[in-house]
């Protein structure tokens, strides 16, 4: 009875692919019966039992031979009463020689340290105040996102990337709008009031 539906299916697969065109032959004309993966799916599982197995063997051998852990000696315990103590041996006498005094370095004075940092304050004004003489920032709209950031500089509009007086717009940020001119960065604040 199996052939004769064998020979049925068979036939209606060729029928099936007469109409369709000489071109498109599915795999179900070539192997109908499928044999072919059902054959694969037992070996990958009988491979996977077989390294299943083996693990098994390999973890089982050296389970069984590793070697007996050996014995600690026992653990003195002190009496409660009693302390043993190292003996006691006379270590000879060693020669003291007076300290040396420490060269003492002259520190700074306050004053001088607090006037070192205003000349260095007043050489860096200077250099800012020098390098952006002719650019003036009479307006700031700053936003979260920069690109939307925008600073009227010597009563233009612009957004950073700008260049204005030949120094390139870097960053505007609140209350100041740092340039580049030169490999030279200096910041020009904002000549409002207003401003914090």
């Amino acid at each position: 009875m199996s052939l004769i539906l064998d020979a049925l299916r068979k036939m209606e697969l060729e029928r099936k692919a007469k109409r369709q065109g000489p071109h498109e032959i599915r795999a179900e004309v070539l192997n109908y019966r499928g044999t072919a993966q059902a054959s694969g799916r037992s070996s990958i599982f009988r491979i996977a039992a077989a390294l299943l197995l083996g693990s098994a063997a390999v973890a089982a051998i050296f389970y069984f031979t590793r070697p007996e852990p050996r014995k600690s000696d026992p653990v003195k315990v002190a009496e409660p009463g009693r302390q043993e103590q190292p003996p006691v041996t006379q270590a000879p006498a060693a020669q003291v020689t007076p300290a040396q005094p420490l060269p003492v370095k002259e520190l700074p004075s306050e004053k001088k340290v607090i006037q070192e940092a205003q000349e260095l304050a007043a050489k860096a004004l200077k250099s800012v105040q020098k390098s952006g003489d002719e650019i003036t920032v009479s307006g700031i709209a700053w936003q979260d996102e920069r690109y939307l950031r925008r600073a009227v500089i010597n009563g233009a509009l612009v957004g950073e990337g700008a260049e204005i007086q030949g120094a390139k717009v870097i960053e505007i940020r609140e209350n100041r709008v740092r340039f580049n001119r030169g490999g030279e960065i200096f910041e020009v604040i904002y000549s409002s009031g207003a401003g914090r």
